[in-house]
């Protein structure tokens, strides 16, 4: 996985939520469907007492929220918590049938860096010795945790992934991704949505690991419109999501197409009306006859606005409160997986997209 940090490099609250079985008891619950408190310890091993603590910080982190006496799983919850079922269904020997043993093989391992840290390692092709005399006694006992696991066997003086490995180590690649995204930007996700992203695409959020928030800051109040239009002015091409345009965004989109810059836009309908009013028109009409800019009217909902190129990926989500679309910062990464994420998000918008003649600015009666 592009750029991943090994657990010992993780945010703490990766490793807070993995060393509660509280929290990993009430993930698993929430996922069900919403609950109160004494209903998450009707068939646990724990008081209800015991619960307070816990779900007080899965509810800091943006994971799970209160409506009245009921908790439920937030929507980046709702991520975390398909990851962490993933890879507690890829824990365990075949005949670790039973949830509760996948879930404390699932605990020991994530709690374990060298065991961690060794999976990641064994997918990379990194070769690693069997664990002997001289062997740091932490990556022994991780040895020693997996092979009994029956996630990596012996192979000539080294280690291998087993199959069963190969399946738990992609597993926990895209939860450590999951969670360094949405932990390590937990007041981003404090005040943004993403429910209206497809549901594929929220599961594999995770390919934004490594993203930078860009926003405003009191030193610079144009910063993420510098951003918008650094990324548009360097693009070799351009391909975009949004329910959110500016005049100011609109006029670097239109030089680029006239510099030669093939431009594909999916935006809603409404933003398809703002499009055709005078604000637009002095941008849009001179691009009526141009191939290179191709504009598309999508009915699905739209929870993100969306620019990639070649090189780089920028993404914004709406308000959590307004349910409006937040200009004001955005997501960004300049990884290949990231970049392949948005690439396969803005082809499924496409896909059942209608194009649009930017002469009239009404679109045409065939999908493409």
């Amino acid at each position: 996985m592009d750029g991943l940090s090994p657990l010992s490099r993780c945010d703490p609250g990766i490793l807070s939520l993995f060393a509660s079985r509280i929290k990993l008891h009430s993930l698993m619950e929430l996922k069900e469907g919403p609950c109160t408190i004494p209903e998450l310890a009707l068939h646990a091993p724990f008081s209800v007492s015991s619960f307070a603590a816990p779900v007080r910080d899965l509810i800091r982190d943006q994971i799970v929220c209160r409506e009245g006496r009921l908790l439920r799983l937030t929507g980046c919850g709702e991520i975390l918590a398909g990851s962490v079922k993933d890879f507690i269904d890829a824990c365990g020997s075949p005949g670790c049938a039973a949830r509760g043993e996948r879930s404390a093989m699932a605990q020991r391992i994530i709690r374990s860096p060298p065991a961690v840290n060794l999976l990641c390692s064994l997918q990379a092709g990194i070769p690693q010795k069997k664990g002997g005399s001289t062997s740091p006694a932490p990556l022994h006992r991780g040895i020693y945790l997996l092979h009994d696991a029956g996630l990596i066997v012996a192979c000539n003086g080294s280690v291998a992934l087993s199959d069963e490995g190969k399946s738990v180590v992609m597993s926990l690649e895209n939860l450590l991704a999951a969670a360094n995204l949405l932990v390590r930007h937990r007041e981003f996700w404090m005040y943004h949505t993403i429910d209206n992203l497809p549901e594929e695409y929220c599961r594999s959020l995770g390919c934004l690991h490594d993203a930078d928030i860009v926003g405003e800051s009191s030193t610079c109040a144009f910063r993420t419109f510098e951003h918008f239009t650094r990324i548009i002015s360097r693009a070799e091409s351009i391909m975009g999501v949004s329910a959110w345009m500016s005049p100011g965004i609109a006029a670097a989109l239109a030089g680029r197409v006239r510099d030669g810059v093939p431009v594909d836009i999916v935006v809603t309908a409404d933003l398809l009306r703002e499009l055709s009013s005078p604000s637009y028109a002095h941008l849009i009409d001179p691009l009526h006859d141009c191939s290179r800019f191709r504009l598309y009217v999508t009915h699905l909902p739209v929870g993100i606005g969306l620019i990639v190129t070649p090189f780089c990926l920028s993404c914004g989500f709406f308000s959590r409160d307004t349910r409006r679309y937040d200009c004001m910062r955005d997501l960004v990464s300049r990884s290949e997986r990231a970049i392949r994420w948005g690439r396969d998000l803005f082809t499924h918008y496409r896909t059942t997209a209608v194009p649009v003649d930017p002469s009239v600015m009404v679109p045409v009666a065939t999908p493409i």
